[in-house]
């Protein structure tokens, strides 16, 4: 078999992997903000840091990384560093604002900032800052994707 082959075919194994997981998760859900935006305020330690640390490694993992770590060399502790201070300051911060959004009810970082600051222009501006950095964030995993689809087939499925 061609190595286009086996590995687009891990690719959509993977997506449909990922896809069963978020239908059986749909099932289990509540259908309020709380459970959408933060897995009913269920999810563990783990969860939490394992997500926080996806979101940090997802295209410059794969595709960003090999180039700089060639390129600086030993600063690939860097990237471990940053990881493990992630948690840590996950852990430091995340269970008192966790703590607060329980006992008050925020929903979004948004929500805490605005009450905070007793301000409704706070919550506005940082829910746009928000919506536009997340709107960068997915353009460039949906770039990452392409990239690594258009390679993983040999340009069958182009960039």
């Amino acid at each position: 078999m061609e190595p286009w082959v086996v590995s687009t075919s891990l690719i959509f194994v993977y997506l449909l992997a990922t896809i069963v997981i978020g239908i059986l998760a749909n099932r289990k859900g509540a259908a309020n903000l709380e459970d959408f935006f933060l897995y009913g305020r269920q999810a563990g330690v783990v969860v939490l840091y394992l997500t926080v640390v996806a979101t940090f490694h997802s295209a410059f993992a794969f595709l960003g990384s090999g180039g700089f770590f060639f390129t600086h060399g030993i600063g690939f502790w860097m990237a471990g560093t940053w990881t493990v201070l992630v948690g840590a300051v996950t852990y430091t911060l995340g269970t008192r604002i966790w703590a607060l959004g329980k006992k008050f009810g925020y929903i979004t970082p948004a929500d805490m900032i605005a009450d905070f600051y007793e301000s409704e222009t706070v919550r506005v501006v940082v829910a746009l800052v928000s919506v536009l950095f997340t709107l960068l964030y997915i353009q460039v995993q949906a770039q990452g994707l392409g990239y690594i689809l258009s390679v993983a087939t040999g340009d069958r499925i182009s960039f």
